[in-house]
């Protein structure tokens, strides 16, 4: 690591001869940025593939010690610079934006705090990989949370228990890793003289689209408007299990999730099926995971000590991905993996154009994303023979969506209070989670005999450990998704262009001019939800009434 610190080192000394050059220097800041992130992308990645490995997880520590540190300050250096000699030749005032903010970020006052935060990451990231059931033939959580899909209703809530439990044993722990992370990000704020870490994050983010009022008016009309939609869903399956109340352990079974499929039996299967899917919806979406499959940048199986759940990061220097994710022998491997490859693609259409020192915006990250699993549908009947079951597939894709959408809302919520509250204990920080459960879900679910869970089940979202503020995207890409949606259903091919020519977009335009290259819209009027849960509930009906044909 010494010889890639000096590296470092005389790589920016050289850089640093061509400062008063504009815009040369402003290029070769770019190509010196993404040489060293993709370095550092590796090294969690790596880890995060076996967090059992010595080496990986050594490697990470020295990467996160030495290298993240000196590239922060090279950073600062190189935004300083640019704002001071090339300030006013720098024609783009969002660019101009985006850099003080980076300049501000990248204080010096907040490298060690920065380095102190990612050795608390990585602790979760190496706890949650090891989870598994606490009886004699231990059970990785991965295939416990497969078995969440059972029909059987025991084995279900043995299941569910079991991750309880796991997670129960483990609680301090996770409780005093959040509660050293929530003390350092309130420190980096602090050490900026803001107020609280909701403003940092905000900054650090690159959210100069929005507010926490916008993100509190998405939440009362995700309330009003998806929350009763979710309660017809959970009445159904209420009926389907014949039961009086929904337990915890069953909120994945519904009338639309008892089909047989076999696209994910094994990872050839399932790459095989998404490709098809992918190539009849464009078939430059297909050529992105043909090329991630011969650059071996795709890791699909669940194994133990892999860490939870999946992502695709983007590669800059490469200008390529990697894709991460878990396969549980389900068609939700097809959905997660299509998902991933909105990433993948997005990243490939965005990859020739100036990234202005923007980072990829989470909410047309999502975006992509969750456009990519709304369009696959109408090629689903390529990947399920019955034609019964492509309903049923197509309902439960909803019923999902429907789901998710208020956990978004919980979760954003919970993040501002706990920064805007950063002096709390573990019983209020729990109290809050399971009061804002009360509030912005439905109440179908009866938590009576594992209630304590109702309040600690964030421990297991991973996003509040790794990616702080990063989940109210969700909620603002799937608004945006449905739209995408509803415009393909009708007209495929423009939708699919403007599809494209918005994410290409993405380093040089703000989220909403984004959206709009799109053809939707990012601040959604209480008449335009009204609108989009509409065409929701009559795609639904057009499903449902298949079903007497």
């Amino acid at each position: 690591m010494k010889i890639v610190k000096r590296k470092l080192e005389n790589d920016f000394n050289e850089l640093m001869k061509s400062a008063d050059t504009f815009p040369r220097f402003i290029e070769q800041i770019r190509a010196f940025i993404h040489k060293y992130d993709e370095m550092v992308i590796w090294a969690s990645i790596d880890f995060q593939r076996d967090t059992s490995n010595q080496k990986y997880e050594d490697r990470l520590k020295e990467v996160q010690r030495d290298i993240k540190p000196l590239l922060a300050a090279c950073k600062k250096r190189l935004y300083d610079i640019c704002l001071e000699k090339h300030g006013e030749a720098i024609e783009n005032t969002r660019m101009q934006t985006i850099l003080m903010h980076q300049q501000i970020s990248f204080s010096n006052k907040n490298i060690l705090i920065r380095q102190q935060e990612d050795e608390q990451i990585n602790r979760y990231i190496q706890l949650i990989g090891s989870l598994q059931s606490m009886d004699e033939e231990a059970v990785l959580i991965h295939d416990l949370t497969a078995l969440l899909f059972e029909s059987d209703e025991d084995v279900r809530e043995t299941a569910y228990r079991a991750i309880d439990f796991s997670y129960q044993h483990h609680a301090e722990s996770l409780q005093s890793i959040f509660s050293e992370l929530i003390r350092l990000r309130h420190e980096k704020a602090k050490n900026l003289e803001l107020e609280h870490y909701v403003a940092y994050a905000f900054m650090e983010l690159g959210r100069i689209d929005y507010t926490s009022k916008e993100c509190m008016r998405l939440a009362l009309a995700v309330q009003k408007h998806i929350v009763p939609l979710k309660e017809v869903f959970q009445e159904e399956q209420t009926r389907f299990l014949a039961k009086q109340q929904l337990r915890p352990w069953d909120v994945r079974i519904s009338p639309y999730s008892d089909f047989q499929e076999t696209a994910s039996t094994s990872v050839e299967s399932l790459l095989e099926t998404v490709g098809i899917i992918l190539s009849n919806l464009d078939p430059s979406f297909h050529k992105v995971l043909k090329e991630l499959e011969s650059q071996q940048h795709l890791d699909l199986e669940g194994r133990a000590y892999k860490a939870s759940g999946g992502f695709c990061e983007f590669l800059p220097e490469s200008e390529t991905s990697f894709l991460f994710m878990n396969r549980t022998q389900t068609f939700d491997d097809v959905v997660i993996l299509i998902h991933e490859l909105g990433h993948a693609v997005h990243h490939d259409l965005m990859k020739d154009a100036p990234d202005n020192f923007q980072q990829i915006p989470m909410e047309v990250a999502e975006f992509a994303a969750m456009t990519f699993e709304l369009l696959s549908m109408e090629f689903w009947h390529l990947a399920i023979e019955d034609a019964a079951h492509v309903r049923r597939a197509k309902l439960e894709q909803f019923r999902l969506v429907i789901e998710f959408l208020p956990q978004t809302i919980i979760v954003d919520q919970f993040q501002e209070w706990l920064y805007r509250n950063p002096v709390h204990t573990v019983k209020e920080r729990n109290e809050q989670f399971a009061s804002l459960r009360d509030r912005f879900d439905s109440n179908a679910i009866d938590w009576s005999t594992i209630s304590r869970w109702k309040g600690e089940e964030w421990l297991s979202i991973i996003h509040l450990f790794e990616t702080p503020f990063y989940y109210i995207e969700y909620a603002m890409a799937q608004i945006a998704a449905l739209q995408m949606y509803r415009k393909y259903k009708e007209q495929p091919q423009q939708t699919i262009e403007a599809f494209k020519t918005a994410l290409r977009a993405t380093r040089t335009h703000s989220v909403k001019e984004v959206y709009a290259l799109a053809g939707v819209s990012f601040d959604v009027s209480e008449h335009e939800m009204q609108a989009l849960v509409c065409f929701v509930q009559e795609e639904i009906d057009k499903l449902q009434q298949l079903k007497n044909h």
